[in-house]
């Protein structure tokens, strides 16, 4: 799951406020939303893959 840090904090998982990291493990997750350290971020839509 995609998570935006509001604030910064270290441990297993280390983020700075503002930065967006994929975090799997869902205790983790648990804990650091109930700390309020992370938010879950929103999948962009309609953005196009123009790699080519």
């Amino acid at each position: 799951m995609k998570v935006r840090a509001l604030r910064s904090f270290a441990g297993v998982v280390s983020m700075y406020a503002g930065e967006i990291k994929d975090v799997t493990d869902k205790i983790i997750l648990k804990d650091l939303a109930a700390a309020g350290y992370i938010e879950p971020v929103a999948p962009k839509r309609g953005v196009k893959n123009e790699s080519k």
